[in-house]
């Protein structure tokens, strides 16, 4: 069993240098996934409308609206709704990448301008940079955004040899493999909570890529052509947006487990150790 120690030796030097960077990483990411509903739960006024009564405006309309309302040569340029009644427009504007109003349909006012929270905010950089951003955040590099990409790269890589791993000891007992039970709990929850997430954690980590390498973001972008729009593609897939709640919910659960494996695998390494 050459191949087995040979690739049990190759998944453990990947992940023994850059575990507790995954566990940041990750623990950054689950704080992220329901932040548009923790968000609009603290400020209702600005993404609630006041009342729902009468026709809501258009989005024509609301573009129109919010355009002849924001300072001189601030246009609107798009506008995302939401499937509740209850929720105001998000009108994206050409201020800044992200500048967006809110409009209420109803009342034909603007309730507020988007602003991040400070908390997601620090979770956001310490995702992406590990708090270190680069003078340039959307083309620049820096030691945090290298360590974070280098980190990506790693976690991909022992959870591909993680699964070949365990279906090689799996192969003679698979139900006894996928069980968590209270003998070699710490073993059987790393090993089985890898597999258990290793679909979302292949998804997260490529599409992850793509804000850290530049020749991986063309790469991946240039395999969606035309036909759809890349950026939200790869943005849904990431954060698991692209079935609703229940695949946020999953990517949640699974991004919370992954944040465990580091700390379990130092656990049974420094076990094995002594």
């Amino acid at each position: 069993m050459k191949s087995y120690k040979l690739i049990r030796n190759l998944h453990l030097w990947a992940a023994l240098p850059f575990g507790i960077v995954i566990t940041l990483i990750c623990l950054s990411g689950a704080s992220l996934v329901f932040e548009p509903e923790i968000t609009a739960a603290m400020y209702p006024d600005v993404y609630r409308v006041a009342s729902v009564q009468g026709t809501p405006a258009t989005e024509d309309e609301a573009l129109q609206h919010v355009t002849e309302l924001l300072p001189d040569g601030v246009e609107a340029t798009r506008v995302k709704t939401f499937d509740s009644q209850d929720r105001t427009y998000q009108v994206f504007t050409t201020q800044g990448r992200k500048a967006s109003v809110f409009y209420d349909p109803y009342a034909r006012r603007i309730t507020g301008e988007y602003k991040r929270p400070p908390f997601f905010w620090t979770m956001f950089k310490l995702h992406r940079w590990l708090l270190a951003a680069p003078d340039n955040p959307h083309g620049g590099m820096s030691w945090g955004k290298m360590t974070v990409g280098v980190s990506t790269v790693a976690f991909f890589f022992t959870v591909i040899t993680g699964v070949w791993l365990w279906v090689v000891r799996a192969r003679r007992n698979l139900r006894g493999n996928l069980a968590v039970t209270r003998r070699g709990f710490w073993k059987k929850t790393h090993t089985s909570g890898g597999i258990y997430i290793a679909i979302p954690a292949v998804i997260m980590a490529l599409t992850g890529l793509t804000w850290s390498f530049g020749w991986w973001h063309d790469a991946v972008y240039s395999l969606f052509g035309a036909s759809a729009d890349p950026k939200a593609l790869v943005y849904s897939l990431h954060t698991g947006a692209f079935g609703g709640i229940a695949t946020r919910t999953l990517w949640f659960v699974a991004t919370l487990i992954c944040a465990t494996l580091p700390i379990t695998g130092y656990w049974l390494f420094i076990r094995r150790k002594r």
